[in-house]
């Protein structure tokens, strides 16, 4: 089901990137294009791309019942 995939996706996105911001606020991991780089691959290693995919689609598919 679409909807339990962007469930799963959303919850490991937000634990990762509440992380990674805490990270980058406090200066524990500093900001750099190399970190920024790192913490983008490591959202779409927990799913951001595949959630924009999904996102696009739904859109796509929104668009074509409009017509």
């Amino acid at each position: 089901d679409t909807q339990e995939e962007i469930d799963e996706i959303v919850l490991l996105l937000e634990d990762y990137v509440e992380s990674s911001v805490a990270k980058f606020i406090t200066g524990a991991t500093e900001v750099t294009e190399e970190n920024f780089k790192a913490f983008q691959d490591g959202c779409n290693k927990y799913g951001a791309d595949r959630l924009l995919e999904i996102y696009q689609e739904a859109y796509q598919n929104y668009l074509n019942a409009a017509k």
